[in-house]
């Protein structure tokens, strides 16, 4: 008769061995693919067991290392073992594979056995193959170079595109100019043609045709101050960029009395000391914001708040009107070349004004925006 718990104690030593067998063979594996294979070295005598993967990286197979491989690692672990075999040993060496192929290792070991003595009588190590590593470290130093090859050439490309874009828009410009300078003669001779006209008519011509002279004389003066405006345009690159120490607040002042209005007021707020600034940059920017303020003022008389503050970079001045405002969807328009926000015959300007002005900022470095005011006004 066997007794119940014999059973059991032998179901339990079963089930325990069959789950280390188990482990065993994970943890083989694991180390296999971790490592690059595991290995065993058994000293005074020099014995070294190597696992399959170990062996599959040198192309072996089954068949056990070669006199010559075991000799490099025997090498490494006695000049190990007679420095310090408390710290793991960690080298790197080349290994011959089946083929005659040079195959670097990294060895990484560590005595987990030792005798009465305490001398080591078993060392448990791993293998890592380097060779595949460094194969794939030099590939991706080719496809990184090739990689900046093609940005190198993708940078040229985009440098000789920016240089002919340079180029087309000096061109453009210069025709710009040309074309606004040379139209001006013929507009001057059609403008004095319809005033001689306008004095040669009879006293009994009817007010139809002097309307229709009239008519022809605001074309020709609405023309000629838009050729006038897109000649400044194409001029504010060949302005010259000249640095000079001012007030900011006397400037404002100066261009208000050449372009403001007597039935609107001036408001100066903030005080900035002089510093030095692009003058005609800053003057032409000045004046064509405030002519700006009071043209489209939809009333007779207004206030124009200038506000005035140093920064790190420079100086930044807001001009805030009183008058209709502009829309916040408008604001991306208002800066476009020859666009207007009002119809021509409603007594819209060329639409240069902000283009103009915001061209002189950026040729000294700064920058001209619209900001929405809640109510009436922009600045």
């Amino acid at each position: 008769m066997t007794d119940p718990a014999l059973e059991i104690a032998i179901a339990e030593r079963d089930r325990l061995r069959a789950e280390a067998a188990q482990q065993a063979v994970e943890t083989n594996a694991l180390l296999e693919e971790v490592l690059g294979g595991w290995w065993t070295w058994r000293p005074p005598h020099g014995e070294g067991t190597f696992s399959s993967g170990f062996r599959a990286r040198l192309g072996l197979g089954a068949a056990p290392l070669d006199a010559g491989n075991q000799a490099t690692i025997r090498a490494l672990i006695d000049a190990w073992l007679d420095q310090d075999d408390e710290a793991p040993l960690d080298v790197s060496t080349w290994l011959s594979g089946q083929d005659g192929a040079r195959i670097q290792f990294r060895l990484r070991a560590q005595v987990v056995e030792r005798s009465d003595a305490g001398a080591p009588t078993r060392i448990l190590g791993g293998g890592l193959d380097l060779t595949q590593a460094l194969r794939a470290e030099e590939e991706a130093t080719h496809r990184l170079a090739a990689q900046a090859s093609e940005l190198a050439k993708l940078n040229d490309a985009l440098s000789q595109q920016a240089q002919q874009l340079q180029r087309s828009n000096a061109a453009l410009e210069d025709f710009a100019y040309a074309a606004s300078h040379d139209l001006q003669t013929p507009l001057r001779a059609i403008a004095h043609f319809a005033t001689w006209i306008d004095e040669d008519l009879p006293p009994d011509s009817g007010e139809a045709a002097r309307e229709h002279v009239a008519r022809l004389l605001d074309r020709v003066e609405r023309l000629g101050q838009l050729h006038r405006d897109l000649l400044a345009y194409a001029r504010v690159n060949h302005t010259r960029l000249e640095w000079i120490e001012q007030d900011i607040a006397q400037l404002v002042d100066r261009c208000w009395r050449r372009r403001g209005k007597p039935e609107f007021k001036l408001v100066i707020d903030g005080a900035v000391p002089t510093m030095r600034l692009a003058h005609a940059q800053l003057r032409a920017i000045l004046e064509e914001v405030l002519n700006n303020a009071v043209r489209h003022h939809d009333r007779d008389s207004g206030t124009i708040e200038v506000r005035l503050r140093q920064t790190e970079s420079g100086v930044h001045v807001e001009i805030e009107d009183d008058g209709p405002g502009i829309e916040p969807r408008f604001a991306d328009q208002a800066f476009k070349v020859l666009e207007t926000l009002r119809p021509r015959d409603a007594g819209a300007g060329s639409g240069m004004g902000l283009p103009i002005a915001r061209r002189h900022a950026q040729r000294a470095g700064g920058e001209l925006s619209l900001t929405h005011r809640a109510g009436r006004g922009a600045v």
